[in-house]
C-alpha cells in the first residue's frame, strides 16, 4: 500500500507546522483527543507494561496519550518538541519538557516508551534521522524495556525501513498493522523489545 496525500510532515517541520493557533486547535479538539486515547490505549495493549512502570511519552503532544498512561496506573514523563505544547501538557499536571526524540530531556533508563503520531515528523527527513531515534530510544530503555511506535508511514516500504532501522539497534522488532485494507482507518505500530547485547 501507498499513501499519495500530502502531509503536512512532508512540507513543514512540526515547530513550523504547530504554531500558537493551530496547537490551540489541536488541544481543544475533541476528536483529536479520542484519536490519541485509542491510540495509546492499543499501545499499551501491545505492549503490556507493567503497573508502575516509569514510561517515557515521546512527542507528547498536549497531553491526551500521557493522562491514559496516567489513569492507567504509569508514572509518566512526557516531553515534546514544541513547547506551547509542552506547556499545555503541564496544566494537565505533568512535568514535561522540551525535548527530541533525537534527544530526550530526561536522564536514566525507563521500563517504557510510547511515541503516538510522532515519528513521521523525523522519517520525512530519511532513515538516518530515524537511526538517531532507535539509537536514543536504546540508550534510554532498561534491560527488559519494550516501546511501542504509533506512526504514519506514506507507505509500506517506509514502514519496513523504518522497522528495519530499529532491528539494526538491536530491537526485536515486530510490525503491527491494524486494518490493512483500509486507507482511512490504517494504523502502524512498532512494538520494540530490548535485547541484552547490542548489535555491533
Amino acid at each position: 500500500w501507498k499513501s499519495f496525500h500530502v502531509r503536512p510532515e512532508d512540507e513543514k517541520t512540526a515547530n513550523d507546522y504547530y504554531d500558537a493557533v493551530e496547537a490551540e486547535r489541536y488541544s481543544n479538539s475533541n476528536a483529536m483527543r479520542k484519536i490519541q486515547e485509542q491510540l495509546t490505549l492499543r499501545a499499551v495493549e501491545l505492549a503490556r507494561f507493567p503497573l508502575g512502570s516509569k514510561i517515557v511519552d515521546a512527542g507528547c503532544g498536549s497531553g491526551f496519550s500521557s493522562e491514559i498512561l496516567r489513569e492507567i496506573g504509569y508514572d509518566v514523563f512526557p516531553f515534546d518538541l514544541v513547547p506551547v505544547f509542552v506547556e499545555k501538557c503541564r496544566g494537565r499536571g505533568f512535568n514535561a519538557k522540551v525535548g527530541d526524540l533525537r534527544k530526550f530531556p530526561f536522564r536514566g533508563k525507563f521500563d517504557g516508551i510510547v511515541s503516538i503520531s510522532v515519528l513521521q515528523w523525523i522519517s520525512a527527513s530519511g532513515m538516518s534521522e530515524v537511526a538517531k531515534v532507535a539509537a536514543e530510544f536504546w540508550s534510554h530503555l532498561k534491560k527488559v524495556g519494550k516501546v511501542v511506535v504509533q506512526f504514519y508511514p506514506k507507505s509500506e516500504i517506509e514502514l519496513m525501513e523504518t522497522a528495519k532501522v530499529f532491528k539494526q539497534v538491536g530491537f526485536k522488532t515486530t510490525i503491527v498493522t491494524d486494518n490493512p485494507g483500509n486507507a482511512r482507518k490504517r494504523k502502524a505500530f512498532l512494538l520494540l523489545e530490548k535485547t541484552h547485547i547490542r548489535r555491533a
